[in-house]
């Protein structure tokens, strides 16, 4: 295993995501060879405490280790057919159910932000993101 991280920065917060390779291989190896990703983030209106973005960058990849359930600090990549561009999201906090105004939503998920001080700083800087709209989010690789 590689044991790959990614960073997400939103509005200077900054938070390190571990790669779930064993679990999702294909999701990790083709969303590490897209990066880095600069990108306008969005709260999530259906789906809870999340927030997404969409990039002509994100690739479309087959699904593993989906599920519409996620939990705080999963990071996970839109596999569903009905979506003209993969959207990658960031759960923030304790309230997430994937879903559309078509029912629930599946995604690959392939990330996940272990470090509970990280997701306490983020959690209300992507909560902001119903207030004041659309920021600038960036994910890039870490480097060994």
């Amino acid at each position: 295993m590689k044991n790959r991280k990614i960073t997400i920065t939103l509005d200077g917060v900054t938070v390190t995501a571990d790669l779930l390779e064993s679990k999702a291989p294909r999701t990790c190896e083709a969303v590490w060879n897209a990066l880095p990703i600069e990108a306008e983030a969005f709260h999530c209106t259906m789906s809870g405490d999340c927030i997404w973005f969409g990039h002509e960058k994100l690739p479309k990849v087959t699904p593993e280790n989906q599920s519409p359930y996620a939990s705080q600090g999963d990071v996970v990549l839109t596999i569903d057919p009905q979506h003209l561009q993969p959207e990658m999201m960031i759960v923030h906090g304790r309230r997430c159910l994937l879903q559309t105004s078509t029912g629930l939503d599946v995604a690959n998920h392939f990330a996940i932000i272990w470090d509970p001080a990280e997701l306490n700083r983020f959690d209300p800087v992507a909560e902001n993101l119903m207030k004041v709209g659309a920021r600038k989010i960036t994910v890039q690789k870490v480097e060994p």
